[in-house]
């Protein structure tokens, strides 16, 4: 009797874990599509379906979740399966964490006309700098949180965002970030940040940033490439003035 009663419970347990990832499933599709459509809340509440199933997961495989005691302790391929579940909630997190830094950084630049190229008055050109150097910030963390999310999903938000990162890491004179971004992917060399901005050459050039002009070059980039009034690196040098890109 205690055999068939052990078993009638296994059956069950495991129409439960069944019922509980067609949870999971439903409530992470729905989460996804909320972070492409930038509902954050939506997502936050998702995220929350989906860690309160996991945690129904868990118990049902033998996992003891937080405050909750289960006798003689799951077996490596049951934790294994039930942290699954939680990677879920780990990677759904971390790119919502990448997405809101994503987003508040562009909150402190106008992106149609901040990205386009950079001021020629020193004192606009400071403020400008330090709204600059504050995106770039945001977008660094952002970055590192969807590293660290692992998905298809979160690479994609990476690479939205490539340009606009190394546009404004060149503009900072931050040499180590411009590195990084061109190792990952040299092919943003001979790129721009924004449709109607300049060349990455030309930025170079304008913020009189030497070493992102090697590295641009080295990448790839054609140091004669010339913006939509054919102006190329040697001019912007010369109209900001930027005696060392020279």
């Amino acid at each position: 009797a205690g055999v068939v009663r052990a078993e009638v419970a296994a059956q069950l347990l495991e129409k439960v874990v069944i019922r509980v990832k067609g949870r999971i499933k439903k409530a992470e599709v729905e989460a996804r599509e909320q972070l492409d459509l930038g509902r954050l809340g939506k997502v936050a509440s998702e995220i929350s379906k989906i860690w309160d199933s996991c945690l129904l997961a868990c118990v049902a495989k033998g996992k003891p979740a937080e405050k909750v005691e289960v006798r003689g302790g799951p077996t490596p391929s049951k934790r294994q399966e039930a942290d699954k579940f939680e990677s879920i909630v780990g990677s759904l997190t971390l790119e919502l964490q990448g997405t809101r830094g994503q987003q508040e950084a562009m909150k402190q630049l106008d992106f149609n006309k901040d990205l386009i190229s950079l001021p020629e008055l020193d004192l606009d050109l400071n403020s400008h700098l330090a709204k600059a150097r504050a995106a770039l910030d945001l977008l660094w963390v952002a970055r590192e949180h969807l590293e660290k999310a692992g998905t298809q999903e979160a690479q994609s938000k990476i690479m939205a965002f490539a340009n606009v990162a190394l546009e404004l890491a060149i503009r900072c004179c931050d040499s180590p970030k411009v590195q990084k971004l061109l190792q990952i992917e040299p092919s943003l060399s001979s790129g721009k940040a924004v449709a109607g901005g300049i060349p990455f050459v030309c930025s170079a050039a304008a913020s009189d940033h030497p070493a992102a002009l090697e590295m641009l070059v080295s990448a790839g980039a054609d140091i004669n490439a010339k913006d939509e009034k054919k102006a190329t690196a040697i001019h912007y040098a010369v109209r900001h003035r930027c005696k060392a890109a020279l």
